[in-house]
């Protein structure tokens, strides 16, 4: 997933009570106009809404490489395996959520180096 103008995959949903379910893998994304990997959850979700990242590359984006936002009264599980995410405008993940929000969060096997801003 390379050379786009804006994000390389990018995933927004704000519908009340609903469930999201997202897994990338084997994925290599490159050189993007703004995020490598962009998921926002919001709205108010009383389902589990979760993205696995596993065996990804994000490399090299005008942003972050991967961000991951929770808004509103919202429960965000966010797993990222074996992955990389270096040379980053910005930081190599990042990760909002708001006051309502919660967060499950596991990280296992990340390289983030080089990046403009944080690695994560």
């Amino acid at each position: 997933v390379m050379f786009n103008g804006a994000s390389g995959i990018h995933v927004e949903e704000n519908v009340a009570s609903s469930t999201t379910k997202m897994k990338i893998s084997n994925t290599y994304v490159y050189d993007n106009g703004s995020y490598g990997i962009d998921f926002i959850v919001g709205g108010q979700s009383s389902d589990e809404t979760s993205i696995e990242v596993v065996n990804v590359k994000s490399n090299r984006n005008s942003d972050n490489g991967m961000s991951f936002t929770g808004i509103g009264d919202v429960t965000l599980k966010v797993g990222v395996k074996d992955s990389e995410t270096s040379n980053n405008a910005e930081s190599g993940i990042s990760i909002e959520f708001g006051e309502q929000s919660a967060l499950d969060l596991e990280l296992d096997g990340i390289i983030s180096r080089y990046n403009g801003d944080t690695g994560i």
